[in-house]
């Protein structure tokens, strides 16, 4: 049974499913592979599913694909319901403020490390996340440039908000023809772009641009604003391109394996059975953890692995999994002291901010 105290009353739960499962497969595909490969490679009948779930863990793409649907399917809904003053501020203080704690403490420990920290204008660069315009490198053992397409694509939704007549024509159902002609214009321009960028993780912003546009007509579809037809029709198209573009521009990351199908099922399914879930306060609150978790997760955790090690090393020199799994409880209860010491109460400011900046509107 359903317990809608639990959550916000806005809040759709089958968004925080999706993003528990897609820390989990970033996590687990990261930090945890080898772990993995070794349950599906065992022989053991009763663990044969571990090898159909292989593309869903491999490198995380999967959660990736998974973040960016549900990135396009909220970020849709909020701007519906926000101006352009609170949506500007919501993203801001959701996004930079545990970022820059994030490269802080990650700067920090590269003085004494081997790397050397970055330069001032890298670091200006890195923290503005548009740093693939100057050709700065990804920062956070390389996982931020997921962060700086989130960015784009924030600030393509905010130009749109601007011009909100222009966006009150792409969603209104009486122009379906103004709709759907924008959406091909768009999926023709966004394959015939030049490859972007071509630095650090080549041309990501030309493979995975497409993710959002699924996300998107999902939520118009929910919002009732598109028909069924439509919806799968852009779903589709959209998974072709990005697909296309892989082979195109990275196939190499078809050594991931099925990983986008896995992200856009995951999706779909969880939407389609979204009222049957009952809530979970630990779903709810790992949800509320995963910024953190994917900020930290690819250069703190192996920092943890060794401070909190407590049982002998393996003959290959390895951590055994149990030591690296206390590690990794432990590193979580981290992320939820940040979470709620540092993150949650600055994003009750922005929200705060906003709401003032609407009323004085």
């Amino acid at each position: 049974m359903r317990k809608e105290n639990l959550a916000t009353p806005n809040r759709e739960y089958f968004i925080d499913v999706a993003r528990v499962l897609a820390f989990t497969s970033v996590v687990v595909g990261h930090k945890f592979w080898s772990d993995y490969l070794s349950v599906s490679e065992s022989g053991n009948p009763n663990l044969s599913f571990t090898s159909f779930l292989k593309p869903a863990f491999s490198g995380g793409a999967a959660g990736v694909v998974l973040f960016f649907l549900v990135s396009g399917y909220v970020i849709t809904k909020a701007l519906v319901r926000e101006n352009l003053q609170q949506f500007v501020s919501s993203r801001f203080f959701r996004i930079y403020p545990s970022f820059w704690l994030a490269l802080a403490i990650f700067w920090l420990l590269q003085i004494n490390g081997v790397s050397s920290a970055p330069s001032i204008s890298s670091k200006v660069s890195s923290a503005s996340l548009f740093g693939d315009f100057s050709g700065t490198s990804n920062q956070l053992n390389n996982v931020d440039w997921t962060l700086r397409l989130e960015i784009l694509f924030y600030t393509c939704c905010a130009i749109c908000l601007f011009f909100s007549k222009v966006l009150r024509a792409f969603s209104r159902a009486t122009s379906n023809w103004q709709r759907r002609l924008s959406y091909l214009l768009l999926l023709f321009l966004l394959l015939n772009l030049p490859i972007f960028p071509r630095n650090g993780f080549t041309g990501y912003i030309s493979i995975f641009s497409f993710i959002f546009l699924g996300g998107i007509w999902i939520a118009l579809f929910d919002l009732k604003k598109v028909s069924k037809l439509e919806t799968l029709f852009v779903v589709l198209s959209s998974f072709i391109a990005h697909i296309y573009s892989i082979g195109m521009i990275r196939p190499d990351l078809y050594l991931f394996g099925a990983f986008s199908f896995y992200g856009y099922f995951t999706f779909i399914f969880l939407f389609v059975i979204r009222h049957r879930l009952g809530t979970s306060k630990i779903v709810l609150q790992l949800s509320s953890m995963t910024y953190l978790v994917y900020l930290f997760h690819n250069w703190l955790l192996d920092k943890f692995f060794g401070w909190f090690q407590w049982l002998p090393l393996g003959p290959d020199g390895t951590i055994p999994l149990i030591s690296r799994l206390t590690s990794l409880i432990i590193f979580l209860g981290v992320m939820w002291l940040i979470h709620v010491v540092y993150e949650k109460p600055i994003i009750k400011l922005g929200k705060k901010i906003s709401s003032r900046n609407w009323r004085s509107s």
